[in-house]
């Protein structure tokens, strides 16, 4: 029986899972830059080891208001292709072996919009939602967030590589 490895947290007391595959690393909430002009989806961007990455922050894509971050924030470094996009939740649950035949995807193409891809139900009982990048996000936008965080405003991201506070050793 093949197994799939998921990542759960929450957002806004909501679960919601990711594929391990997916998972570069969790960090701890670091300071977002938020980027003049830039796409809606675009929360700001980090600066971890040197690199600019795209943030977005999970609560406005899943419709709930964004709130300060406390200690239990934490941002996911979501791998896309071989670039990476930095999701910030509220708090990491931990990762969870399921049986591939248990996760429930949806075939119905009025879900498949959803934001997220299935369900699945965990040993402890609780059913969670799993999210790909791609079912609340398309591939132009996200193609559109990378190149904005890569090439916009220079100056703002030469002040960004410059703070040492972003910077995780």
């Amino acid at each position: 029986m093949e197994i799939e490895q998921i990542l759960t947290f929450e957002v806004n007391s909501q679960l919601y899972g990711i594929d391990l595959l997916s998972l570069e690393e969790v960090l701890p909430i670091l300071e977002v830059q938020v980027i003049p002009k830039s796409p809606g989806l675009l929360a700001g961007v980090i600066n971890v080891r040197g690199k600019i990455i795209p943030v977005m922050d999970l609560r406005s894509e899943l419709g709930q208001v964004s709130c300060d971050y406390i200690n239990e924030t934490k941002i996911i470094l979501y791998k896309v292709d071989d670039d990476f996009i930095a999701l910030i939740v509220d708090n990491i649950l931990g990762i969870h072996k399921v049986p591939a035949d248990s996760i429930d995807y949806f075939v119905n193409e009025k879900l498949k919009g959803n934001l997220s891809s299935g369900m699945v139900k965990l040993q402890c009982g609780k059913t969670i939602q799993l999210l790909k990048i791609y079912h609340f996000i398309s591939e132009k936008q996200l193609k559109e967030i990378m190149h904005f965080a890569a090439k916009s405003d220079n100056q703002s991201l030469q002040e960004i590589k410059k703070n040492d506070n972003n910077k995780i050793k």
